[in-house]
């Protein structure tokens, strides 16, 4: 499973915006059993909702840059994730089995 911030496959070509990856072997040393844990670690990534802040909704989101959750675009396999809420957008990344990642692409520019 391959989970990217784009709808160009990566291929050898050079983007003036900056893109952060995360690797399955970051996963893996950074000993995260969800996805959100780790991304809401990036610099890029304002705090979003984790499970304890939801009040007991346990959802776990991320917030591009402060933009807000619903405006975070979620692709697997270049296609892109269904919006777990009618607000918008707000995608829950607890449906992202931690185990099936190859690497995150985080586009911030």
């Amino acid at each position: 499973m391959i989970v990217t911030g784009s709808l160009l496959p990566r291929g050898d070509f050079v983007s003036k915006a900056p893109i952060s990856t995360i690797t399955s072997t970051q996963f893996e040393m950074s000993n995260s059993v969800n996805v959100e844990s780790l991304i809401n670690s990036m610099p890029q990534v304002v705090g979003g909702a984790d499970r304890s802040s939801t009040f007991g909704q346990g959802i776990a989101t991320a917030n591009l840059r402060g933009l807000g959750e619903n405006r975070m675009l979620v692709l697997i396999d270049n296609r892109r994730f269904v919006p777990t809420f009618p607000d918008g957008g707000t995608v829950d990344l607890n449906f992202i089995p931690v185990g099936l990642i190859d690497r995150v692409e985080i586009l911030t520019g």
